[in-house]
């Protein structure tokens, strides 16, 4: 019955969205920048990676080697910070000149050096100063490179350490320059309205659910793996841009997070595609092999804005050539039977 309705928002157009806004939080164009961060590598476990920090003009360079020796396999560096309340905000932004390996931002809130991580990944182009907006949704716990299924929802309002690291078996030298570290929102349009409050509980099982999803990426799973894991699980907003972790994207993304009450009501993941050869979901980076096989399943061309919404039974209900207003998706998913069916279940006799 969706089909034609499906169809039809296909050709709809989007009125409006608000720009993104930015919070500027650490600027590193001074030399006692450096002095703030830590290198923190495998040595404290038996290994033999290393690197050092050193300010450059305009930004503090993290450079050295990591090795996989002696079961060793991260480097990182660690600033403690005393940031502001974040809550209101979607996500941080770092302006980075990489070398073309993929790195994670780590968050600690707990002022433990040795505490629960909170990390998402982010590909670098190398020799190419780029800003990347990294989603607070899309942190996932960590602890010693282990997924912590316990570690309940993470707060952005009391961060007190910003981490950079290599890891996931990516051996030899490594250099990757930072200049700086804004807080990013996409606030929704006035005509959105105000957002509804989460039911009791689907926070804390979409936390769940995304360490669950998170602990099958880790092991290995390939593209049509994680369409089976999804199918009956969770409906999916795909997000297929042409670029990297670049600003329309996050606007997508920071208009839906506003949101994110919303999200975890109607049980909705969202999965990023960037270009051909970059993705995310779940906290957690895919490879090209998985990008180019979540494309050819939904039929998403690389090098144009499109987005899917994919139903629990692993159906395309509805596409998108513009970015999405949230309220028109919200509608589009109460209609569907299944939704309605769950809302019906959930309400109190």
């Amino acid at each position: 019955m969706l089909q034609p309705l499906a169809a039809l928002l296909t050709l709809a157009a989007v009125s409006h969205f608000n720009e993104l806004e930015t919070l500027p939080l650490m600027a590193f164009d001074e030399s006692p920048a450096a002095a703030l961060w830590r290198p923190v590598h495998d040595s404290v476990m038996g290994g033999v990676s290393d690197g050092q920090v050193r300010a450059i003009e305009g930004a503090v360079r993290m450079a050295g080697d990591m090795s996989l020796d002696n079961n060793g396999g991260f480097a990182s560096f660690r600033a403690g910070v005393e940031l502001p309340d974040l809550a209101a905000y979607h996500g941080l932004a770092l302006r980075v000149r990489g070398d073309g390996q993929t790195y994670k931002l780590s968050l600690r809130t707990d002022n433990r050096w040795d505490g629960v991580s909170w990390q998402t990944s982010f590909a670098t182009t190398a020799d190419t100063w780029t800003t990347v907006y990294l989603a607070f949704e899309h942190l996932t716990p960590s602890w010693r490179g282990r997924l912590v299924a316990n570690a309940g929802v993470f707060d952005a309002s009391s961060i007190d350490q910003v981490g950079i690291l290599i890891a996931d078996k990516q051996p030899g030298p490594y250099q990757i320059d930072v200049a700086a570290i804004d807080a990013w929102r996409a606030a929704p349009s006035a005509q959105e309205g105000a957002p509804e409050a989460p039911a009791q509980g689907t926070r804390l099982a979409a936390s769940v659910r995304t360490c669950v999803l998170a602990g099958s990426l880790d092991a290995g799973l390939d593209a049509s793996g994680l369409v089976d894991a999804l199918r009956w699980s969770e409906r999916v907003l795909v997000i297929a841009a042409p670029d990297q972790l670049g600003a329309p994207a996050s606007i997508q993304i920071g208009s839906l997070l506003a949101r994110d009450g919303e999200l975890a009501n109607r049980e909705l993941r969202i999965v990023h595609l960037m270009g051909s050869n970059g993705g995310r979901v779940a906290g957690r980076t895919l490879g090209s092999d998985q990008v180019r096989g979540l494309r050819e399943q939904w039929d998403l061309p690389a090098g144009e804005w499109s987005a899917v919404l994919v139903g629990k039974d692993g159906g395309v209900k509805a596409r998108w050539s513009e970015p999405v207003v949230p309220n028109d998706l919200f509608e589009l998913i109460d209609a569907m039977p299944m939704r309605t069916r769950e809302v019906d279940t959930r309400r109190p006799i």
